[in-house]
């Protein structure tokens, strides 16, 4: 069968990558032809509308700091820079993401997702509201979501933007629904009249093991594996604190953190996986991170946004790890030292991967 996947693949970004490698190797070993699929940027449902005023001094800064380059800031953007940069040109192609874009091919199915492929509220022009993400205008034969997400996105702003109906019209072509998180669900529910069954991110689907080294440098580490600029600074004192108490070292894999000791500049996304493999602890505030950490059996913690709140949320109630979030400072360190039961948490892991696959495999088996 040939299988199109309409993801975030071109994002450079490690959670992006890993869940797009997964889903296209776990279809390619059940013995189909797997492409991505991209599509056309809309115009964003929102703008983000910032004073003048604040736009004059985010100019005014921004000049100094790139005729200065001292400024902390900078030189930490100048590093996220050089590491997009890299992982557009090292590791997307490993992808099988390629220059010229590849949108509405003809496929005997069309898997949207998993990622926020329906996430339509981001102010990112480079995003925005692309209907081709809800399935308009493709040319397959049957068309899927898998482990899709609205991420941030919210029932309420799909109708105050007046297109929770043409959404839901879009989605109740599809001939079957799978969501990543409850909020999705709710939305589907509430949009089509359909439950769409919560399927695990790919990550969690696919065995790394042959692709990442058997040893890292990532020992009696810390690893911190979150947005650039985000950690805040309450929040890096707690962990710089617990490092010291506990005789670890901060590490960061490819976003630069600047109050860890060491940083990895250029991990592929297998190397990346294997530090978290062997990392002591792991704090984060991502999706994946949640998702590798529980991949790996990792005593972890993350600091919820809230960009990310509804889906991280899903994630942990599902591996029974709510008490993973952090809502206190002050519980920081009994949160990150705390253990998890690994028979209950392999037991939902191998129910919830024998449900994705099930669903895969049942709608790739005919047209």
């Amino acid at each position: 069968m040939k299988v199109g996947i309409l993801s975030m693949q071109r994002i450079c970004n490690y959670g992006s990558y890993l869940q797009a490698w997964a889903l296209k190797h776990i279809l390619i070993e059940m013995g189909h032809e797997v492409s991505f699929v991209d599509y056309t940027p809309g115009p964003p449902l929102l703008i983000e509308k910032i004073p003048l005023t604040r736009r004059i001094q985010a100019k005014l800064l921004s000049l100094w700091r790139w005729k200065s380059r001292s400024g902390r800031a900078a030189r930490r953007r100048e590093r996220n820079l050089d590491f997009e940069r890299w992982f557009e040109r090292e590791c997307l192609p490993t992808l099988g993401v390629v220059k010229q874009r590849n949108c509405r091919p003809k496929l005997d199915l069309l898997i949207i997702g998993s990622d926020e492929v329906f996430n339509c509220m981001q102010t990112n022009p480079q995003v925005g509201y692309s209907k081709e993400l809800f399935g308009e205008g493709n040319r397959a034969q049957k068309v899927i979501s898998y482990a899709a997400s609205f991420g941030f996105t919210t029932l309420e702003q799909l109708k105050e933007k007046k297109v929770d109906r043409e959404i839901g019209e879009l989605l109740s072509r599809f001939n079957a629904l799978s969501v990543r998180d409850r909020n999705s669900q709710e939305i589907i529910r509430a949009l089509t009249g359909r439950t769409a069954p919560l399927h695990a991110d790919p990550v969690l689907l696919y065995d790394f093991t042959p692709m990442m080294p058997q040893r890292t440098v990532c020992r009696n580490t810390i690893l911190v594996y979150a947005y650039a600029g985000r950690m805040q600074p309450e929040e890096i004192q707690a962990i710089q604190d617990f490092a010291r108490k506990h005789g670890k070292k901060l590490a960061s894999v490819g976003t630069y953190q600047p109050f860890c000791q060491q940083h990895i500049p250029t991990a592929t996304p297998f190397e990346l996986l294997a530090y978290v493999r062997d990392a002591d602890y792991v704090v984060t505030d991502t999706f994946h991170g949640c998702i590798y950490s529980i991949k790996y059996y990792k005593s972890f913690c993350v600091f919820m946004r809230c960009s990310n709140r509804q889906k991280i949320e899903t994630i942990l109630e599902l591996f029974r790890q709510r008490d993973r979030s952090v809502e206190k400072i002050d519980d920081f360190e009994k949160i990150l030292v705390r253990n998890s039961d690994i028979f209950v948490k392999n037991q939902i892991l191998d129910e919830i991967i024998c449900k994705s696959m099930k669903y895969l495999e049942d709608e790739t088996k005919t047209l």
